[in-house]
């Protein structure tokens, strides 16, 4: 075992200022880390409930489309299905 030594005087005066004066500038370090551990979900509800806000307010009423209209899309949905299955009807004609 090898021989202890006492520590110089500087180390003991360091020491002893650190103990005496713990409760009050080490209290501060102690909550740094738990103010990093809350930033994030803090911040992110933040940033949630202002998305909320934007998107509320450029939101207008939808109105319905009229009968009209739904009859016309109808139409052009039934032209294009009918297009669509004469041009598969080629291909098939085509690839025998």
């Amino acid at each position: 075992m090898g021989r202890w030594y006492p520590a110089p005087a500087s180390v003991r005066r360091t020491f002893y200022y650190s103990v005496r004066t713990y409760g009050q500038e080490d209290a501060v370090a102690d909550l740094l880390p738990a103010l990093g551990a809350l930033a994030c979900p803090v911040g992110m509800g933040v940033m949630m409930v202002m998305m909320a806000r934007g998107s509320r307010r450029n939101e207008q009423p939808a109105q319905p489309p009229s009968v009209e209209v739904l009859r016309e899309e109808h139409r052009r949905l039934g032209a294009e299905i009918e297009r669509l299955e004469r041009a598969d009807a080629e291909r098939a004609g085509q690839a025998r």
